[in-house]
């Protein structure tokens, strides 16, 4: 079982994982945006919750592979107050965001 149902979450897969970023709690009433960072497991079908947290909670954003296949770009998404404009940088090899957020002119 996941830890919480997530919506409106941006993923990527690699390897045996598969990666969940942000999104709206199922969970909360009224559904709240997420900063969460979960990781599925597919060789051993376990849900984790990985410690490092996206520095924006956000929802809708989108996630990419970087083209070396070792950082995950988190880009956009919404708080719920605002539209975010930065892409955030999670490292897969030491489970981090990367303390160098690029945020995106008008």
């Amino acid at each position: 079982d996941a830890a919480y149902g997530v919506s409106a979450s941006s993923c990527i897969a690699i390897n045996q994982y598969f990666y969940v970023f942000g999104g709206q709690s199922t969970n909360d009433e009224p559904t709240s945006s997420s900063s969460d960072i979960l990781r599925y497991n597919l060789a051993t079908n376990q849900w984790e919750v990985i410690g490092d947290k996206l520095l924006d909670k956000s929802f809708g954003a989108k996630a990419v592979l970087s083209p070396s296949n070792t950082k995950a770009l988190i880009i956009g998404g919404h708080d719920t107050k605002d539209y975010l404009r930065d892409i955030e940088i999670y490292d897969l090899e030491t489970d981090t965001i990367v303390d160098n957020t690029i945020e995106l002119d008008n």
